[in-house]
């Protein structure tokens, strides 16, 4: 039986399990992995690209960061099809989208406001946006579907998120009492 003495892998120290076998350290997670290769710095390559762009984030955050608005600017459909989709999963309903089924009007069809379009000398801001593009289920049970999505304003897609139409009939019949329409 060979004996060896422990494996350095840059700043960890572990001992090989067999012989052809090294037990190593990743480090991006700090998960052990047996590796045939003594050099090898990370358990998989999730976490080498990871560590790889944070390397290259540091190098250059404000180029990064531009690169990052510039895209979320000239992809919002993009955008807005991967976030539904992320959705979707996650709640168990249908999709079957793509980035032409998304179209985003210059005018919110249901309250007739204008969506907010963002330009790139624009600084992002967090938060609720009451003008900006939201997608929106027509029938929500059926999910993102072809044809039972529309683009409507964040606004309108919030008064009719689970209200019914009774609901929003006395929400209307209060408004009229209270401004004498």
């Amino acid at each position: 039986m060979m004996t060896s003495s422990p494996v350095k892998n840059s700043t960890f120290t572990m001992k090989p399990s067999s012989a052809s076998d090294t037990w190593l350290v990743c480090q991006y997670c700090g998960k052990q992995f047996t590796g045939k290769r003594k050099d090898a710095k990370w358990c998989s390559s999730i976490c080498g690209n990871r560590k790889r762009n944070r390397a290259f984030y540091n190098k250059s955050p404000e180029r990064t960061k531009a690169n990052f608005k510039r895209s979320r600017i000239t992809h919002r459909e993009s955008l807005m099809l991967s976030r539904c989709k992320y959705r979707a999963r996650q709640r168990g309903i249908p999709f079957d989208l793509t980035k032409d089924d998304i179209v985003i009007p210059k005018t919110c069809p249901v309250l007739g406001i204008k969506l907010r379009q963002l330009l790139i000398e624009d600084e992002p801001q967090k938060g609720y946006h009451p003008n900006a593009p939201s997608l929106d289920r027509v029938i929500p049970e059926l999910g993102y579907v072809k044809g039972n999505v529309r683009v409507i304003s964040a606004r309108a897609n919030l008064l009719k998120n689970d209200a019914t139409i009774s609901e929003l009939e006395l929400v209307l019949k209060d408004l009229k009492r209270l401004h004498g329409s």
